[in-house]
């Protein structure tokens, strides 16, 4: 079985993880956990190209994904699972749609909520997009 964890270093992801913790102790066999992290990108304005360089960028995306994993990394590991990290730069709920299609994932697992309420309310849910675009792929939604 594999299961996609989405994270973005938030109390809520960190709940949704030790929830995922608790359930693996069910299986007979360990999932196959993949933990996703998903940054929109950076918005170009006219002069950030000439300040920013791709590779800067990328640096500042991988330094901001690993923070954002970093909770749920040192969870997963202090109870002893295998996993695999993934970091993205997107649409955050397209991004994990298309990850949880590329790895052939069989649950899709997150928290209900993410960093800011505000954020939300902006941009539309992330967890309404994700229902929305995983046709096939049953999401476990942790509140």
């Amino acid at each position: 079985m594999k299961i996609l964890l989405a994270v973005d270093g938030s109390d809520h992801s960190d709940h949704a993880t030790s929830k995922l913790i608790e359930l693996v102790g069910r299986f007979r066999e360990p999932p196959h956990i993949h933990v996703l992290t998903v940054h929109q990108p950076v918005v170009h304005l006219g002069i950030t190209g000439m300040v920013l360089t791709d590779a800067m960028l990328d640096e500042f995306y991988q330094e901001e994904g690993k923070k954002a994993l970093d909770s749920a990394v040192r969870m997963l590991q202090k109870a002893g699972l295998i996993f695999a990290t993934h970091i993205e730069v997107g649409s955050v709920a397209q991004a994990i749609v298309e990850k949880a299609r590329e790895i052939d994932a069989d649950y899709v697992y997150m928290g209900t909520r993410g960093k800011t309420a505000l954020s939300n309310a902006l941009l539309g849910s992330v967890v309404t997009r994700v229902l929305h675009l995983a046709h096939g792929i049953p999401v476990i939604l942790v509140q």
